[in-house]
Formats: C-alpha cells, sequence, structure tokens
C-alpha cells in the first residue's frame, strides 16, 4: 500500500486539519515515518490542502509488528 510521508514539521502543519466531519490524522509506521492514505489527495474534504498534500512523497507503508 502507498502511503504519503511527512516530516514532523510537515505533520505538525496538517495534522488535525478537519471539514465536515473529516480530519487529517497522521500515523507513525515500523519505520518511525508519519505517514496518511495517499487517497487525502482526491478526497474533496482536504482540497484547500491538496497542493501541500501533493507535495508529500509517497512511499511503501511498513506497519508497526505487535506481537
Amino acid at each position: 500500500m502507498k502511503v504519503l510521508k511527512a516530516t514532523l514539521a510537515q505533520k505538525e502543519a496538517l495534522e488535525g486539519f478537519y471539514e465536515e466531519g473529516y480530519e487529517l490524522r497522521f500515523i507513525e509506521d515500523a519505520k518511525g515515518n508519519w505517514v496518511v492514505n495517499d487517497k487525502v489527495v482526491t478526497n474533496g474534504h482536504f482540497l484547500s490542502i491538496r497542493e501541500q498534500l501533493q507535495a508529500l512523497p509517497l512511499i511503501d507503508y511498513q506497519p508497526k509488528v505487535i506481537n
């Protein structure tokens, strides 16, 4: 699965964006990257921040292993 990777500064600037019941939240992957599903770029509720989202690099998701 592909995800968008944010630096800590980008995460802090974008996280919590809220519109009509949709809130942007990042999670930390197994490599310590702050990521969000790449589908947010095409979600109409995030149009006003689409440019910032499109600037984030696309990477492969590395899930955390929970024992």
